[in-house]
Order: structure tokens, then C-alpha cells, then sequence
């Protein structure tokens, strides 16, 4: 588990290395949000997502010797395009494993930041497995995309940033892939001011947390989501995000790929923001209506914007919604 003082401690490291979003009103979604939204773009960091943060609360707390072996991680971009940013600031040989068919513009992304690119299979457990390989073989450290206490604390720096921004919160919408993100803003909120609802958002063709935290247990999906989330993949909720989810976390609902897709144009088109699906699925669940009523204005955290132009170019052709 992690605390409040992880985060504030993860917010002092990462500082100069890690852009603090704005909140932006959106009162294109205050009817369906039930009161006024606000949107949390966390694609405007300097690697399109939130996934800086994480990488830095970790890597940053490393000594010289650790950092000069290297790490390595798996990652379908986003992560892995954090950890090559920040590895990258320190001097820090980076390698990152990545899914077949990954997402050119965070192919490129990751070799532009000089990180050591290998593409492997199609499941995160294989990349995961892959990654521990060379970790072993080379003496790199592995760096977890979501089960580690300092990646959550990293990543949890985005609650205290909308605390921070929009007093009389009433609730923060979080996409949910392994979990990082959402149990490090859930501890932020939560150990802040309990009052503030939190709730996940995934694909309902891949939500192993919701079906999780219903259960009682953690469930693993037996294939890989084909959902257009490319970053909500996962087959399964990491441990440590499982046991905060069921502590602080109020609720997880889903969205259908359509809603994603609508997302995604209403965000460029009234927003004039670029969000890849993963990020767009918080604004899905706004726009339909499922996130319960509360009392103060909902802030709707959007994790990334790395986008490939041709799924975008598909997306933006199918209606004017």
C-alpha cells in the first residue's frame, strides 16, 4: 500500500521534471456530468501522459550505481515512453519492451528518447516475462508499469494537483488499465479529504477491475482486450492497485467502444484537445451520464493524447455527434 506522505514526497521529486496540468472547465459536459466538469489533460506532459510521473517518483529515488546498470520495462507506449524520458535525464540506459504492432507515434517516440526498442508478443504478461528475461541477463532493473508503491505515488502527484485546483471537489474520473493510476490518485483524494468520490473508467470489453473489486478477487480476462484503448489492455489489475481500489475507490463503470470513439471527437471538437481512447474513456463516461450525482464539480482526468494520425483520421470520419 502506499499513503499520502508517498505522494507528497514522490511530488517533491518529480517536480522539476514533470509539467503540473492545468484544469480546464468543460461546460460542453456540465449537463451529462450533472454540475460542472473540468478536464485534467495530462497529454500535454512532455511524453503525451502521466506515465512521467510514475517513472520519476521510481527512477528518481534510485543511486548512481542502479541507474548506471540500466532498467527495462514492458509497455504498450505510454509507460515506456515515460521511462525513457526520465531515464534519459539521468544519464540512464533504457529498455523497453513493447507490444507487436505497437502504436507507431509511440515507437517513435521511444526511439527518439534513445531508448533500446524490442518488439515482443501481444499480451502484457509476455512482455512482462520478456522484460524480467533481460532484466536477469543484463542486470537492468525491471520497472513495473503499475504494481510498485513508488510508481502509484508518482502517479498519485495528479490528485493533489486537482486538489490543489478545484476546491469543494466533488469527484475525480480516472481511467483504469493495471490500476497505477487510479490507486495513486485514490490514496491522494481519499487521505485528503474522504468526502471526494473516485471512480474508474474501462472498456467494457476489458474491465478486469470492475469485474475484480465484484467479485472480491483479483480476475484475470483469459485474452488480451481488443478494445480501441490500446492502453487498457490488461488482462488483469495489479495487487497492490486491487487492494486500494478496494479501500478508496467508490466505483468502476464501463463504456463501449462507440462511446470511446464519440469521446474522442467531442474532446477534439469543443475541447480542442487530442486524446488518444485510453484517456477519452472518462470523458465517455460523462457524456453518458454514468457518473452518479455529487456535490461539487467533477474533474475528469484525460492520462494521454499519444494517438496514432490514422486512428484518429478513422475516428474523426464517422460523425459530427
Amino acid at each position: 500500500m502506499i499513503a499520502l506522505s508517498d505522494i507528497q514526497e514522490a511530488r517533491g521529486r518529480i517536480r522539476p521534471h514533470v509539467l503540473a496540468t492545468p484544469v480546464l472547465p468543460a461546460p460542453w459536459l456540465d449537463q451529462a456530468g450533472g454540475g460542472p466538469v473540468y478536464l485534467k489533460p495530462e497529454s500535454l506532459q512532455a511524453t503525451g501522459s502521466f506515465k512521467a510521473r510514475g517513472a520519476g517518483s521510481l527512477l528518481l529515488s534510485l543511486g548512481r550505481e542502479a541507474l548506471a546498470k540500466g532498467v527495462v520495462t514492458a509497455s504498450s507506449g505510454n509507460h515506456g515512453l515515460g521511462v525513457a524520458f526520465i531515464a534519459a535525464r539521468l544519464g540512464c540506459p533504457a529498455t523497453v519492451i513493447v507490444p507487436d504492432g505497437c502504436t507507431p507515434i509511440k515507437m517513435s517516440g521511444l526511439k527518439a528518447l534513445g531508448a533500446r526498442v524490442v518488439a515482443y508478443g501481444r499480451s502484457s504478461k509476455e512482455r512482462r516475462a520478456y522484460a524480467h528475461t533481460l532484466a536477469d541477463e543484463e542486470g537492468m532493473l525491471f520497472v513495473h508499469s503499475h504494481d510498485d508503491p513508488l510508481i502509484a505515488a508518482g502517479q498519485g502527484t495528479i490528485g493533489l494537483e486537482i486538489l490543489d485546483s478545484l476546491p469543494g471537489l466533488g469527484a475525480v474520473v480516472v481511467p483504469v488499465g493495471g490500476g497505477g493510476l487510479i490507486a495513486g490518485i485514490a490514496t491522494a483524494i481519499k487521505e485528503s479529504n474522504p468526502a471526494v468520490k473516485v471512480y474508474g473508467v474501462e472498456p467494457e470489453i476489458g474491465c478486469c477491475m470492475k469485474m475484480s473489486l465484484d467479485k472480491g478477487e483479483i480476475v484475470e480476462l483469459p485474452a488480451t482486450p481488443a478494445t480501441i484503448a490500446d492502453g487498457l489492455r490488461g488482462t488483469r489489475p495489479g495487487a497492490l492497485p486491487f487492494a486500494v481500489a478496494q479501500k478508496y475507490v467508490d466505483g468502476v463503470v464501463t463504456v463501449s467502444e462507440a462511446a470511446i470513439r464519440a469521446a474522442v471527437r467531442g474532446l477534439l471538437r469543443r475541447s480542442k484537445l487530442v486524446i488518444e481512447p485510453s484517456g477519452a474513456v472518462v470523458a465517455a463516461a460523462v457524456m453518458q451520464g454514468l457518473i452518479p450525482p455529487c456535490e461539487g464539480p467533477v474533474c475528469a482526468v484525460l492520462s494521454g493524447g499519444n494517438i496514432d494520425e490514422r486512428v484518429l483520421i478513422d475516428i474523426l470520419s464517422e460523425g459530427e455527434d
